[in-house]
């Protein structure tokens, strides 16, 4: 059964049901990180990723993926942020960017999404468009711990589509 729970501005919600997915994305603000900060680099001695392994057996897992959150924003000079309530892991945190003004990545767009304590600030995953995190306009940060966490998306001359979810995956047979 599902009720309604005030919020204690003369709005209310309803509640979340038995069957519905627990984790929470809401807005933050303000931002917790100022725009433009200036991250470590991410790989200072230059070390090459090695590639995981492939599964080799033929019985292929099947994803079943729960979208909690989806929004576009549009970044000149400005960050987002949001509070995400973290239950069921995986968390899947996927942005796909694109500067508004041309197709080809353009030298003024860049985008910095980092993850970070809600209480310390401490950075526990960062990811980006352009300069040092390449020119893939579309990649993840998966969270593997329960928990909360801001979000932060810090972005120059960008569009920003954020998707968030879980992914649980079930192995037939």
């Amino acid at each position: 059964m599902v009720g309604l729970i005030g919020t204690g501005r003369g709005e209310s919600r309803p509640a979340p049901s038995v069957t519905q997915n627990l984790n929470v994305v809401v807005p933050v603000d303000p931002v917790p990180v100022q725009p433009g900060e200036h991250l470590p680099d991410p790989n200072p001695c230059n070390v090459t990723p090695v590639p995981p392994l492939t599964r080799m057996d033929g019985a292929k897992p099947v994803a079943e993926k729960t979208k909690v959150f989806e929004e576009q924003y549009t970044l000149y000079h400005s960050a987002r942020g949001l509070q995400v309530d973290v239950v069921d892991v995986p968390f899947i945190i996927t942005f796909s960017a694109t500067p508004p003004r041309h197709p080809e990545p353009d030298a003024n767009s860049r985008l910095v999404v980092t993850v970070r304590d809600p209480e310390t600030l401490r950075l526990i995953a960062d990811e980006g468009y352009h300069g040092i995190y390449g020119s893939a306009r579309e990649k993840s940060i998966m969270l593997y711990r329960a928990g909360r966490y801001i979000v932060t998306l810090d972005g120059r001359f960008v569009d920003v589509k954020v998707t968030m979810g879980t992914e649980k995956v079930n192995v037939p047979g």
